[in-house]
């Protein structure tokens, strides 16, 4: 991923709500808001907001009141590059924000994700447990040519290779395929799953996809 882009100020989502009809009238039923600072606002490049803090509300009919149900914290580098996003819930018990998941980004010089790592939170040893990450990698034009998904093992404490892709490009820079394996923990080693394959014109538009699976009898 490619977190470079040109973030837009000019409009700027601060509230979403929904509601539903109920053949005479619409009724609340839920509402997001969000908040911003430092210039931050919408990426193209992601299709997301950069937000600093947005909270999810309920509406509680009886009492016409909103409630708060989530809350997604981002934290930023100083490049604008969003490195964690934290997800809360709320515990009516204790009326505070509960710890939930917390994802956490990494970057190359370039600035494109290297690593992406997932995390849920233990209640009871009030501490971060890990849960699984991506690791990739890019050539010089900054296109991705490899990524693993790897998933943290309690038992051993360590990360076990699950799947990978990896990806090649022509001159042009189209992409002209996308590998896919499974990890085979039996024999240590990565199996072949499938494959897709393309072909560009002169105009670098797609002119073909061949996608094929893997057949694990004939090893083609």
């Amino acid at each position: 991923l490619n977190e470079k882009s040109n973030r837009s100020t000019s409009s700027r989502l601060i509230n979403f709500g929904s509601s539903t009809y109920s053949g005479t009238d619409y009724f609340f039923t839920d509402s997001s808001v969000y908040s911003y600072s430092n210039g931050r606002g919408y990426a193209p490049a992601i299709q997301s907001w950069l937000f600093d803090t947005l909270i999810d509300l309920t509406y509680d009919t009886a009492t016409s009141t909103w409630k708060n149900s989530y809350r997604f914290i981002e934290y930023f580098d100083a490049n604008n590059n969003d490195t964690a996003y934290l997800e809360q819930r709320w515990n009516t018990g204790s009326s505070s924000w509960t710890n939930s998941s917390r994802n956490t980004y990494h970057y190359t010089t370039a600035g494109n994700i290297d690593t992406v790592s997932y995390r849920s939170w233990n209640t009871g040893s009030s501490t971060w447990v890990n849960s699984n990450k991506y690791v990739s990698t890019y050539d010089v034009n900054n296109h991705i040519t490899q990524w693993v998904y790897l998933s943290w093992n309690a038992g051993t404490l360590a990360w076990d290779n699950y799947d990978m892709q990896y990806y090649a490009y022509d001159g042009n820079g189209n992409q002209t395929m996308q590998n896919g394996l499974h990890w085979n923990s039996s024999s240590t080693t990565w199996d072949s799953s499938y494959r897709s394959l393309y072909t560009y014109d002169g105009q670098h538009d797609q002119t073909s996809e061949n996608d094929q699976i893997y057949d694990t009898a004939t090893h083609s």
